[in-house]
């Protein structure tokens, strides 16, 4: 079921990042018609209908959202797309408000893709940490608690060559320990009291 989710969500992505690329190549059309074409009211509508194609492609999403915010009364970066590609198109800037809107939404899902790489990064280096650590009690023996459990301050074992479940500092002994799951370093560090 996982691998089937991670399929369709590598597909949505897909089919986002070549929606965003042709919504890119259409707003460049509108910059080539706004440009090249010869002046009349017939160049003016094409061009028009060919950068809201591209704002259509590109944005619409955000351009609804952004007119839900402004209607609310409330400021943030969707609201001032909204705002920016609409004053364009109304003063005639049509393909530089296509261009910003394809630009915009590019960004974005630039930006989504870094988020989720991060996460998921960081999330693999958690998955490296041991759930349990052997924790000292108070009568000197030594008891395996689930990571989650220990209370700071707490002295835990940890041997030479394993993975510490907690961040701390040696207070007695020596060893090799590996810290991938903090640095990212798979070499053991040596560490001392």
């Amino acid at each position: 079921m996982r691998r089937w989710l991670e399929t369709k969500a590598w597909q949505r992505a897909q089919q986002e990042s070549v929606r965003l690329v042709l919504a890119l190549v259409v707003a460049g059309l509108a910059e080539v018609v706004a440009f090249a074409a010869p002046g009349g009211l017939f160049w003016l509508v094409v061009g028009m209908a060919v950068a809201a194609l591209a704002i259509g492609l590109a944005g619409f999403s955000v351009f609804h959202k952004g007119a839900a915010a402004l209607l609310r009364g409330q400021l943030n970066i969707s609201a001032l797309m909204t705002v920016a590609v609409s004053g364009a198109f109304i003063i005639g800037q049509w393909p530089e408000a296509a261009m910003v809107m394809a630009l915009y939404s590019l960004a974005e899902l630039i930006e989504a893709r870094a988020v989720t790489r991060a996460r998921n990064a960081i999330k693999d280096l958690l998955d490296l940490s041991p759930p349990q650590a052997e924790v000292l009690q108070p009568d000197g023996s030594w008891a395996s608690v689930p990571a989650a459990a220990i209370d700071v301050g707490a002295v835990i074992r940890v041997r030479p060559g394993e993975r510490p479940a907690l961040d701390g500092r040696v207070v007695r002994g020596h060893g090799a320990v590996d810290q991938s799951p903090v640095t990212g370093e798979s070499i053991p560090a040596e560490k001392t009291a």
